[in-house]
């Protein structure tokens, strides 16, 4: 029968019962799309997530990160995500919100040379958006690449990349990875991390689902499939409305902690 409805609903899903339970109503186990009820709120001052436990885990060779942000004011540039080694401004990957350029931007820099992708929006038409979702992959390998995702859409890809030659120590979201700034003013909420490429297809049925099982496949009503459970190594849900600590919901114990951000009644979807 939960076969059957799931093929109605356009979502299929197995192994349910891995994701935390306390926010998840009946009605979505059936279809696999998960509750959500906060989200984090940063001040642009300071304000920051240290998702490091992931480092171990993650490729700079091969990889996906996906996420929801809303911009609520902007003075200097926005950091969204990042990875680093130590205070190195060369080999990093980095995720942000450009106020000069006014442009949403991923950076992929191995030594000192810069692969860049971005997409041109007006910091007012930005944070007019509300929450908006943002995808990026990058591979360092065969197709040489990376490329930017906003709201389920493939906005720019950059070829040619320059071999990240250290070992990265740190991954944050809200700021930069090698200086105490860029940090982000708004929101954030259910933060994903793979060591591999995420399809086209994989990137439309995680936006379109909205808030799915990233630990099973799953198939949106448009018959666009992901498959990627396997490489996941970091999954905040960020649900737990309490304390500074976030739950990793990708089985791999990849805790983060909250530094001086807050909870907001104010999720995603």
């Amino acid at each position: 029968m939960a076969n059957f409805i799931n093929k109605i609903c356009g979502v299929r899903s197995t192994g349910i019962e891995k994701v935390l339970g306390s926010n998840y109503s009946a009605t979505n186990k059936i279809n696999s799309i998960l509750d959500n009820r906060y989200s984090i709120d940063f001040d642009g001052a300071g304000d920051y997530i240290d998702a490091s436990t992931s480092v171990d885990n993650m490729s700079t060779n091969t990889g996906s990160a996906c996420m929801w942000v809303k911009l609520d004011a902007t003075s200097n540039n926005e950091g969204f995500f990042a990875v680093g080694t130590g205070t190195a401004t060369a080999d990093k990957i980095s995720l942000f919100y450009s106020t000069s350029n006014a442009e949403i931007r991923v950076q992929y820099k191995g030594d000192s040379t810069v692969a860049l992708a971005a997409e041109s929006i007006e910091e007012a038409g930005f944070i007019a958006l509300g929450w908006t979702h943002i995808a990026i992959t990058w591979d360092n390998g065969i197709d040489d690449e990376i490329k930017l995702y906003r709201n389920g859409s493939l906005v720019d890809t950059q070829a040619t990349l320059t071999h990240y030659a250290t070992t990265p120590d740190r991954v944050y979201l809200g700021r930069a990875s090698n200086a105490a700034n860029t940090y982000h003013d708004g929101h954030m909420d259910n933060f994903a991390l793979w060591t591999s490429v995420l399809t086209v297809d994989e990137i439309i049925a995680i936006y379109n689902v909205r808030n799915p099982d990233f630990t099973a496949a799953f198939t949106d009503t448009a018959g666009n499939t992901y498959s990627s459970q396997g490489d996941l190594i970091q999954w905040l849900r960020m649900l737990e409305n309490t304390g500074t600590s976030l739950a990793d919901s990708s089985g791999n114990s990849n805790t983060a902690t909250i530094v001086n951000a807050t909870w907001a009644s104010d999720p995603a979807f």
